[in-house]
């Protein structure tokens, strides 16, 4: 184990606490330890309504609703949304509502029927928000994959 120097406390943002050591010490930091050289531009009030957005997309049967809708230029009923998917009417209907609450769909009423459609603007924010979070790559494509993930069957070992 290597000793560690112990200098005295003069700076507290110069300082850092290294969690991997037994011992409670106080280090200097090196000069690139713990700095964020540009925090980004949104606010914590941005981030907590994009988050809400994040959160109304993230399931599986949400995201194929928006998708749904986003393949279709006319409103579509709630029955035609339910045929799509292998879930009954009341959790459908219990997606849509979270989606109406997060803002990305309008629902429309006939009679005893429900039409959904996307709401375009709140989209497009959320296409700006993800374009702002990754500002620093404006001009440059996204870091993909550069091949796909092999299908499972590809992953097992054939025996003998």
């Amino acid at each position: 184990m290597h000793p560690v120097q112990i200098n005295t406390l003069t700076n507290l943002d110069e300082l850092c606490y290294n969690p991997c050591m037994r011992e409670k010490t106080i280090r200097t930091r090196p000069s690139v330890c713990c700095t964020i050289a540009d925090p980004g531009s949104l606010d914590a009030a941005a981030l907590a309504r994009y988050a809400t957005l994040l959160d109304a997309l993230a399931d599986p049967t949400r995201l194929g609703i928006i998708n749904l809708l986003a393949n279709n230029h006319e409103p579509v009923c709630v029955c035609d949304i339910t045929a799509q998917f292998d879930k009954g009417q009341p959790t459908i209907s219990h997606h849509l509502s979270i989606l109406r609450e997060a803002g990305l769909v309008h629902g429309t009423r006939e009679g005893i029927w429900s039409f959904f459609t996307l709401d375009h603007e709140r989209l497009a924010e959320l296409q700006a928000m993800l374009a702002e979070v990754y500002r620093p790559l404006r001009g440059q494509p996204l870091p993909l994959i550069s091949s796909p993930v092999p299908a499972p069957s590809q992953n097992i070992a054939r025996s003998a």
